[in-house]
């Protein structure tokens, strides 16, 4: 099975997309079993319909000249056009809805960063025919997908505990790269506080002293005022 270049449409496929292809199959004269590179010398394309999940597909029967030895094989390719996916980007509090292209055939996981018109987003939900949340499904099976913008800076909650029993809690946003780390002093709005936990997304709670988290990965930090000392990041709320 052959994903279709995304300028080659269903509509206008011929015979010239097809031969001059390098394809592998096996080859009856030097390999039955394995498949080995083979060069499409003529083909002849049918429109086939689209399979069980509605994508569209192209059958072509092509003989094929074996590179090692030269043998012309009959070869049956099954070309699949590219899949419009519905992709539900979230920035903040706020999400956009939008359509990509992809490769029918290609698997995707919750983890992967996918391009949707040049935004970089982190895939963080699948939606398959079947389920509504999966981990990873082929494309072709995929209905939708929802993801994180990666182009934004990252925002994550910051609360200071008061000696009073007061709690001041604040979102600030930075650099996605940047990294914070459990007992080191930073400033938020003027006041230093020296961080002694870190909440990541997902796992548990860093609270090991020296231990560096992204803030790409950060939901929260947890910190504790300190009179005195260099801050190594100065932060503003929003």
């Amino acid at each position: 099975m052959i994903t279709l270049d995304t300028e080659t449409t269903v509509e206008d496929l011929s015979e010239s997309d097809v031969e001059g292809r390098i394809i592998y199959a096996p080859c009856k004269g030097c390999s039955p079993d394995e498949e080995v590179p083979q060069e499409v010398v003529r083909a002849t394309v049918h429109r086939k319909g689209p399979d069980e999940k509605g994508v569209p597909r192209f059958v072509a029967n092509v003989l094929a000249r074996c590179e090692s030895c030269g043998t012309v094989n009959p070869v049956r390719l099954v070309f699949y056009a590219p899949k419009k996916v519905k992709v539900t980007i979230s920035r903040y509090e706020e999400s956009e809805c939008k359509e990509v292209e992809m490769d029918p055939l290609e698997e995707i996981e919750v983890g992967d960063v996918i391009e949707v018109e040049g935004e970089r987003v982190e895939i963080t939900n699948i939606a398959t025919h079947e389920e509504d949340s999966v981990k990873k499904a082929k494309v072709k099976d995929v209905v939708s997908v929802w993801g994180v913008s990666l182009d934004i800076p990252a925002r994550i909650g910051v609360s200071i505990n008061l000696p009073s029993g007061y709690t001041i809690s604040e979102k600030v946003e930075v650099d996605r790269d940047e990294e914070f780390t459990v007992g080191e002093i930073y400033e938020l709005d003027g006041m230093l506080f020296r961080v002694h936990a870190i909440k990541p997304e997902g796992r548990p709670t860093v609270k090991r002293e020296g231990e560096s988290v992204k803030a790409e990965e950060i939901k929260r930090i947890y910190g504790r005022p300190v009179r005195r000392g260099t801050p190594k990041k100065s932060l503003e709320s929003i």
